[in-house]
């Protein structure tokens, strides 16, 4: 049988939806099969709609920013309050404009959304279970593209309820902020959660396994990170895991003792009950690799991620994967990078493949935090003789002038070359500015690069030529 398609996708999250796009523009008969929204867990549950919470956690903590502040905007008013049920449906309605804009881009491009579950049925096949259609219909392609991402893990004997237990997906779909919340784990999503309910009002701590929040980032964004969030009221347990967590009629207790595998936890001190009216876990994802026909076509898999080659083809030559279904980084751009390098290598072009040292990692609560790059302790380990330099926000004049001058802005290069290696920034509008480093990085510029460069003033990007120019 002829295939009726070029390309199928299964998945119509970040990786997915790119991928397809990307394949029509190409020449590609393409068609999308998705159970849910198009847009994926970013889209709908993930990157989207929190961001606009924080957005608007961000706007409630400056208006509340009193005389005096560095941050004081000079808003007065008898009783500044918020309406989160208002925040929650602005959220709503901004994932909603973008699945919207997604299905236009569909039909622009004619690529055919199928609503159903899908799995493998053969190299070239994918059966689709179509609501209302009796039997699973097959579709034929002459590549697949497995982009079905990934899900939230809880803690074993846990299950989200929506009411005390949630995950970020329960969590968006609050009209209430608790008045104290535990969240379970200091990475991204974990402190985005703790930041906006912290502004709120809300009474937040936050569990952390290892010895520092964002145990992968760099040691100075960590600390510098966890001190502004403290100050907004946030409580940190590190090195530290919650065990023996009961659910009952006004909330949750847990246990929070100290890791085992935490440097002195023999001498630590004692395990501590933390009640919380409800808990937040955010501990990692899962893969959604289960029942998609992988096994009969030989596809590996590690931890439940499927294996992929450097060109994001799987064991079977027909069929490639893309995002979070394969493992980290876990991030949407990277997932959107990976299928658009997996359709150009199935197209025979092969021109673009994503550098995974210069994917940036960012933290959208206030200071924001962004890195891309090595960290200062990898590239010690790996021997590398590295430059290290930093610069405050307190020495910038448009920090200044708004007030909002927590944080730093920290870069590594070689000693030798000159090449930029790293880049760490705390700070107002830090995810904007990593895309800058990273750009450096794919480019291969040097340190020197950023001091010939001028920025425009007032700027927060003069950072790096002020930095650059401390260095040279």
């Amino acid at each position: 049988m002829s295939p009726e398609y070029d390309l199928i996708v299964i998945g119509a999250g970040p990786a997915g939806y790119v991928g397809a796009i990307h394949a029509a523009r190409l020449g590609m008969k393409t068609a999308v099969v998705e159970s849910d929204r198009v847009g994926g867990v970013c889209l709908n549950w993930g990157c989207i709609p929190t961001k606009t919470i924080l957005h608007c956690a961000e706007v409630y903590e400056l208006a509340l920013a009193g005389k005096g502040s560095r941050a004081d905007c000079g808003i007065r008013g008898e009783a500044i309050r918020f309406d989160f049920a208002a925040v929650m449906d602005q959220s709503r309605r901004a994932a909603d404009r973008l699945a919207r804009g997604i299905e236009g881009l569909f039909r622009t491009h004619k690529i055919d959304l199928i609503a159903g579950r899908a799995r493998l049925a053969g190299p070239q096949t994918v059966q689709a279970a179509v609501a209302g259609a009796g039997e699973p219909q097959a579709f034929h392609a002459r590549n697949i593209l497995l982009a079905s991402g990934a899900r939230a893990r809880l803690l074993p004997g846990l299950s989200a309820d929506g009411q005390r237990i949630l995950t970020s997906r329960e969590a968006l779909a609050l009209r209430e902020v608790p008045r104290s919340l535990l969240v379970v784990g200091a990475g991204a999503v974990g402190l985005e959660f703790a930041y906006a309910f912290a502004c709120y009002g809300c009474k937040v701590t936050v569990v952390e396994i290892e010895p520092q929040i964002l145990p992968d980032a760099d040691k100075d964004l960590a600390i510098e990170l966890e001190r502004a969030l403290m100050r907004r009221g946030v409580t940190f347990l590190t090195a530290s895991i919650c065990r023996d967590i009961e659910v009952h009629e006004r909330g949750v207790r847990a246990t929070v003792a100290p890791s085992p595998s935490a440097a002195g936890a023999d001498d630590a001190a004692p395990p501590k009950i933390v009640e919380a009216e409800k808990i937040l876990v955010a501990v990692g994802v899962l893969p959604n690799s289960e029942d998609l026909g992988l096994e009969a076509l030989g596809l590996e898999l590690n931890r439940g991620f499927v294996k992929v080659g450097a060109d994001f083809q799987t064991a079977c030559e027909t069929v490639w994967a893309a995002g979070d279904l394969i493992g980290p980084p876990l991030l949407a751009h990277a997932a959107s990078a990976e299928a658009i390098a997996a359709v150009e290598a199935m197209a025979g072009r092969r021109r673009f493949s994503p550098d995974r040292r210069a994917i940036p990692l960012c933290v959208y609560c206030q200071p924001e935090a962004a890195s891309v790059g090595w960290t200062e302790k990898k590239a010690r380990a790996e021997g590398l003789d590295i430059g290290v330099a930093k610069i405050q926000f307190l020495a910038n004049g448009k920090a200044v002038a708004t007030g909002l001058t927590d944080g730093f802005v920290k870069v590594l290069f070689d000693k030798a070359t000159r090449a930029l290696l790293g880049c760490h920034i705390v700070g107002h509008g830090a995810t904007e500015l990593i895309n800058t480093a990273a750009l450096a990085l794919v480019a291969g510029l040097k340190v020197d690069d950023f001091a010939r460069s001028v920025f425009a003033h007032p700027t927060r990007s003069e950072l790096f030529g002020d930095l650059a120019r401390e260095i040279v």
